[in-house]
């Protein structure tokens, strides 16, 4: 299950990084860590499966909070 993530880890990761499509990005990334913590970990968010419980909170913020200003998104969209 694990070579099944890799590639949406690693594309997700570097387009959040770079702030291209990042909502995407992050929504892709949501539904990897629900399935690495609930279903592949054993749902204790507060002891064996903090790290990607935390990480779905995050990725659950950038899904509503978007790229921002200092992204390619915003610097491709705003050619200002």
């Amino acid at each position: 299950m694990s070579n099944f993530s890799f590639p949406y880890s690693s594309v997700g990761g570097i387009l959040i990084i770079l702030g291209l499509f990042t909502w995407i990005a992050a929504i892709i990334l949501v539904i990897n860590m629900i399935v690495i913590t609930f279903f592949m970990g054993s749902g204790k968010i507060f002891a064996d499966d903090e790290l990607p419980f935390l990480l779905l909170v995050m990725f659950v913020y950038l899904c509503f909070a978007g790229s921002g200003k200092y992204s390619l998104n915003h610097w491709l969209i705003n050619k200002d």
